[in-house]
């Protein structure tokens, strides 16, 4: 089916998962014949991995989408950065692997041009794990790296200008058992723009240093040397046909098995991946638009990508939707989705690195209510003369002097002293600098307010008017209508308020880590702040470590941690916080009435310990999941702080029961089953294990009637707080309420008072 990508490009989806299979064979993995589309068919414009590796790593769907082309090559006219070669793991230990490599080969036009590679960096599932500063170094320990897991290691070559070569183009595939080690063929298989007559096949080697042969139908088309592109197009295809592609690695001697596969043994190497693909139907598409042209756009660093729109509603059968602005014909870069559109705007941000040609084509829906596109605009346009038209503005300005006291803010914009963004000009029209001091593509506004509504809006620095069509983008910053993220006075980027967010953020508005990579997963902890989702860890503002709401806007609170004395002390300076007092929501707040808040940002009850259950709010406030209001809360029978209006338990760190003052009270969590046999009493067993509890053995009955734990004498306590009495272990339910050991209290005192023998 066609559908949309969670980072924005659109393509068929498969329909089916991956199949694991291995063979024993040392030259080939043949199809097996029950991996057929016989028994579960493919329809027209769908396809499936049937022969895979099931050891890819994560990075490897990143790392897929930059083999269209070199990570630094023809945007800025410079020839691709030629990368390292012949990567083999010399020796893989239990926590680190030993790596060898050949310098680039010669390249006359990196040469003329003065830009030739200087150093290596290496990189381990797509983040930077060591730089070695001589091209003669070509040997490197790359430490903390798990025999038992599987990576990908990748070199690539970094010339003086800081340009890079494609990290695909020398890369292998590390560690993981003992099956996993002996895979040498291609990993994350990919079919795309599958139409009626043609496919596009994209792979990852398990190790460049291998050429690869394709083949179709069991009959070879292409051959991928060593260190090339992963890239393959069939054309000529029949609409509506079933067909199988194959890649195999081909290792030409003992010595390119020794180096590149890591198991051992005399297991031998699997050589062959392979995926099936049905070719689209050839009708109910509609026709491309006509006239596309390219010229400048109306702004630096963009492209206007006009065309004409086809005549009604319909075109063979198809409904039509709009359009969509593709580069090489391969990589979907804009998309304009009415009908009646002309033209487009698009960043050159959006292009890959090797863009040559535009194409568009035209986006409908067919008679099943698929989305379905045209063939690409022919002639295509070629990109040379306009993208060198679209930044001769920049090409005399490309990179600027700095002063000596420039620094980067949390936005990673250069500033001076005073904190003021250094420009690439000093005109009205000069564009903010990175950490390379090179202009940043992106559209400057500044914030204020609309007159006629009192809302948030930006204007456009240049021409003064708001900003129309504003989108927010994958990184949770808003777009303009050409995809530049929008970027105001500081740098800083704006979120779906029109506010600012804040975090350390990259050029395009993603958050970074301390070392400087995109945090991937995010979200709200159990205090209320931004947080890394796999850590925990809070995502605090570069600038004063101020923890961040789901908006990224600063919270206001008083960052403060226990020391080992039990005191409440300043993180920075170790100083202990001195006046404090606890606000109408139960936690500790400073003399200016901030809460204060610990290094997860949680809050500090009278006691001077975390008070928890549930998501609260900046205040401390306990705050409702379904709605975001203020939640209120009550007591039960039990004395167990529950939410006021559902009875629902709010529980603590490690499903611990809370208090009246939302502190952890310690109880064993047990629950009753029904008896296995007719006629049989009900049972007592752990919460969590589910093992029978037996009298005297785990429990025991205390001074206040309530079954105990009996070697802790913890109380057991039910789902709902409950305890248990010594008639048949049944709950002991309604009456006065309860304190944390069982003891019958007054309702309505803090506390109670004890009633046990009254």
């Amino acid at each position: 089916m066609f559908g949309e990508l969670v980072d924005g490009k659109s393509g068929y989806i498969p329909s089916n998962f991956v199949q694991q299979f291995a063979s024993d064979s040392p030259e080939t993995a043949r199809i097996p014949a029950n991996a057929s589309a016989d028994s579960n068919p493919l329809a027209p414009g769908e396809w499936r991995v049937i022969v895979a590796s099931t050891f890819a790593v994560q990075h490897e769907s990143i790392l897929l989408r930059s083999i269209a082309g070199s990570a630094d090559s023809g945007k800025d006219g410079l020839p691709p950065v030629p990368p390292p070669r012949e990567l083999r793991v010399e020796r893989q230990m239990a926590s680190s692997v030993l790596l060898s490599w050949r310098q680039p080969a010669h390249d006359p036009a990196s040469a003329a041009a003065g830009d030739t590679p200087t150093s290596y960096e290496v990189l381990l599932d797509g983040r930077v794990r060591c730089r070695l500063n001589s091209v003669e170094k070509t040997r490197t320990l790359l430490e903390s790296v798990p025999a038992n897991d599987r990576h990908r290691v990748s070199v690539r070559s970094v010339t003086a200008s800081g340009r890079q070569s494609d990290e695909a183009a020398c890369t292998v595939s590390v560690g993981g058992g003992p099956d996993s080690r002996n895979w040498l063929a291609p990993t994350s298989l990919q079919i795309s723009h599958l139409t009626g007559k043609s496919a596009v096949l994209a792979f990852l080697p398990a190790a460049s240093a291998l050429p690869h042969s394709v083949l179709l139908n069991g009959a070879e088309t292409h051959r991928c040397e060593a260190g090339g592109r992963c890239r393959i197009r069939f054309d000529g295809l029949k609409p509506d046909n079933l067909y199988r592609a194959e890649v195999r690695a081909l290792p030409s001697s003992g010595r390119d098995l020794a180096g590149l596969s890591a198991g051992g043994g005399a297991t031998p190497p699997i050589l062959t991946a392979a995926v099936e693909f049905r070719t689209g139907l050839g009708l109910g598409r509609p026709e491309p638009p006509a006239n596309v042209q390219v010229e400048s756009g109306p702004r630096n660093e963009t492209l206007l990508v006009t065309w004409t729109p086809l005549a009604g509603a319909e075109s063979k059968g198809t409904r039509l939707g709009g359009y969509a602005i593709y580069a090489d014909a391969s990589q979907l870069v804009a998309t304009c989705m009415q009908v009646d559109a002309d033209h487009c705007v698009v960043a050159m941000a959006t292009l890959p690195t090797n863009a040559r040609v535009v194409t568009c084509r035209t986006v409908a829906t067919d008679q099943d209510g698929r989305v379905v596109e045209s063939e690409d605009s022919s002639p295509a346009c070629e990109l040379d003369d306009v993208i060198l038209a679209a930044s001769s503005s920049l090409s005399q300005q490309e990179q600027v002097p700095l002063p000596h006291d420039a620094t980067t803010n949390e936005f990673g914009i250069f500033v001076n002293s005073a904190g003021v963004p250094i420009l690439s000009s000093p005109n009205s029209d000069g564009k903010l600098l990175d950490a390379n001091g090179k202009a940043l593509a992106c559209r400057r506004a500044v914030a204020s307010v609309d007159p006629g509504t009192g809302e948030q809006r930006l204007i456009d620095k240049l021409d003064g008017l708001p900003i129309r069509g504003l989108r927010l983008g994958p990184n949770g910053v808003l777009l303009d209508e050409s995809g530049l993220p929008v970027r105001g006075e500081n740098g800083e980027f704006f979120g779906a308020n029109h506010r600012p967010v804040y975090g350390r953020r990259g050029a395009d508005g993603e958050l970074l880590d301390e070392e400087g990579q995109a945090l991937q997963q995010l979200g709200l902890n159990s205090f209320g702040v931004l947080a890394d989702s796999t850590t925990g860890l809070p995502i605090t503002r570069q600038s004063d470590g101020a923890l961040l709401d789901a908006h990224g806007q600063p919270i206001d609170c008083r960052r403060c941690e226990l020391s080992a004395n039990d005191l409440l002390v300043d993180p920075v300076d170790g100083s202990p916080i001195g006046v404090t007092s606890v606000n109408v929501f139960g936690v500790l707040v400073d003399s200016q009435g901030r809460p204060l808040r610990g290094p997860q940002g949680e809050f500090y009850g009278a006691n001077r310990a975390p008070v928890y259950g549930g998501l609260r709010g900046p205040d401390g406030q306990l705050i409702d999941p379904a709605n975001g209001g203020q939640r209120r809360t009550r007591v039960n029978e039990f004395g167990a702080l529950v939410d006021a209006s559902t009875g629902e338990l709010l529980l603590g760190p490690d499903d611990q029961l809370l208090n009246s003052r939302a502190q952890p009270m310690s109880s064993r969590r047990v629950r009753l089953v029904e008896a296995t046999e007719e006629g049989g009493q009900q049972q007592l067993v752990d919460a969590e294990t589910g093992e029978p509890l037996s009298p005297e053995t785990d429990w025991r009955v205390n001074e206040h009637g309530v079954l105990v734990d009996a070697e802790s004498g913890l109380a057991l306590r039910g789902p709902s707080g409950e305890f248990f009495g010594p008639q048949d272990g049944l709950p002991l339910a309604g009456g006065p309420t309860r304190d944390a050991e069982g003891r019958l209290v007054c309702d309505g005192v803090e506390d109670g008072s004890d009633l046990s023998g009254k």
